[in-house]
C-alpha cells in the first residue's frame, strides 16, 4: 500500500533518494533514475513525488514501492525529518514506525555476534546448508574461513527492523563500519532470487559506512602499520571475494551510490585502488570517489578495470575462480606500484 499524499508531503521520496547519495534532478515531477538495486545501464526506475512511490521495471514489475519500503531498502532513516504534512500524524500513521524503532549501533553489534556464532555452529550446518551452497556457488567459500560473514535464520531473536529478513531469504549478513572502525550497521543479502538483493535495517543510515577486512578495520582505526595502500570496492559479495584474497586492506561501500560518501579522513596518506563495478553506474562514481579521496589527503588514486567482460570481482571469480582473481590483483598491485 502506498503512503498516501494526505499523510506524507510531496517529494519525500526524493529526500530518501538524496539521503542515500542518489542524484535527483527533477524535484517537481517524476524523476527517472538508475535503479540502485540492480545493474542498471540506463534509467529503468523513477520516483513519483506526488504519490511518493518508487517504480522499477525490473525490481517492482507488479507495482511500485511505498516511500517507507524504499527507505528500508536504501538503509536510510524513516521517516525523514518533516516527512508529514502534519507532524502530529506521525504516531497515528498506519504502519509507520515510531522513532524508538530506529536500528542502533548496539543492535548492529549484537546481531553480528549472533550471526557469526550461527556461522560457526557445527550443529546448524544442515539447517543453514542453503546459505553455504549459495556461497559455494559464487566461489566465495574462503570468506567463511576468514569469518567475513554471518548467518541469519528463522527463530533467531532479532530486532524488529530486521525480524523478517530470514523469512524473505535475506540470510547472508555482514557488518558495516563507520570511519572510526566501529560497527554501526549491517547489510543482508538474499540467497535466492528475491528483490531487492540486499537490505539495510529500517531506521538506519548506510551512507558513510563500509565493509572492512581485518586490515581494513586497522586502517579505519589508525592502527595499520603496513604499506599505505587500500583496495576500495563496492557491494557485499564483491567484498567477500576481495577480502578473501587481497594482500592489502579492503574497504567496500555497500552500494555504488555510497562509494564517494564512504571516503573519509582515514584515506589521508594512502594510495587508493578504486575497484568499483565496470558498468555505467560504477564509471560515473569513480570521479566523485577519487575527488573525495584527494580532498581527504589521498596520495594517489588509481582505477582497477576488471579483465575481459567481467563487470565486477564476483564475475571474475565466476570466470577464473578465486585464485584467478588473486593472480589478477597481484598483477594490478605490481603494475600500480611502479
Amino acid at each position: 500500500m502506498m503512503d498516501g499524499p494526505r499523510s506524507l508531503r510531496k517529494g519525500v521520496v526524493h529526500d530518501l533518494a538524496r539521503n542515500a547519495g542518489i542524484e535527483v534532478r527533477h524535484l517537481d515531477k517524476k524523476c527517472p533514475i538508475r535503479c540502485p538495486f540492480h545493474a542498471d545501464k540506463h534509467p529503468s526506475a523513477f520516483l513519483d513525488p506526488t504519490t511518493n512511490a518508487f517504480y522499477c521495471s525490473v525490481c517492482t514489475p507488479n507495482g511500485g514501492w511505498s516511500a517507507r519500503r524504499l527507505a528500508e531498502a536504501l538503509g536510510v532513516l524513516w521517516p525523514p525529518p518533516d516527512a508529514f504534512e502534519h507532524p502530529g500524524r506521525v504516531q497515528a500513521h498506519a504502519g509507520g514506525p515510531k522513532h524508538d524503532q530506529a536500528f542502533t549501533p548496539i543492535q548492529a553489534r549484537e546481531v553480528w555476534q549472533q550471526a557469526t556464532a550461527r556461522a560457526r555452529d557445527d550443529e546448524r550446518v544442515n539447517a543453514d546448508r542453503a546459505v553455504y551452497e549459495f556461497v559455494a556457488r559464487r566461489g566465495l567459500a574462503e570468506s567463511w574461513e576468514d569469518g567475513l560473514f554471518g548467518i541469519l535464520s528463522v527463530g533467531m531473536d532479532l530486532p524488529g527492523p530486521i525480524s523478517r529478513w530470514p523469512s524473505t531469504g535475506h540470510r547472508l549478513l555482514a557488518p558495516l563500519y563507520d570511519g572510526n572502525g566501529e560497527i554501526t550497521n549491517v547489510q543482508a543479502r538474499t540467497i535466492g532470487n528475491g528483490s531487492p538483493k540486499t537490505l539495510f535495517p529500517a531506521g538506519s543510515r548506510a551512507a558513510g559506512t563500509l565493509f572492512a577486512s581485518s586490515s581494513g578495520m586497522a586502517v579505519l582505526r589508525g592502527d595499520w602499520t603496513g604499506t599505505k595502500r587500500v583496495l576500495f570496492g563496492e557491494g557485499l559479495t564483491d567484498f567477500l571475494a576481495l577480502a578473501s584474497i587481497s594482500p592489502i586492506p579492503v574497504l567496500c561501500a555497500p552500494g555504488t551510490s555510497m562509494a564517494a560518501p564512504g571516503i573519509g579522513a582515514w584515506v589521508s596518506g594512502y594510495e587508493v585502488l578504486v575497484a568499483l563495478d565496470c558498468d555505467e553506474a560504477g564509471s560515473r562514481a569513480v570521479q566523485p570517489t577519487a575527488d573525495r579521496a584527494y580532498e581527504h589527503g589521498a596520495t594517489r588514486v588509481r582505477q582497477i578495470e576488471w579483465p575481459g567482460l567481467a563487470k565486477d570481482a564476483c564475475e571474475v571469480v565466476e570466470q577464473v575462480g578465486l585464485e584467478g582473481l588473486a593472480d589478477f590483483l597481484a598483477q594490478v598491485l605490481t603494475e600500480t606500484g611502479r
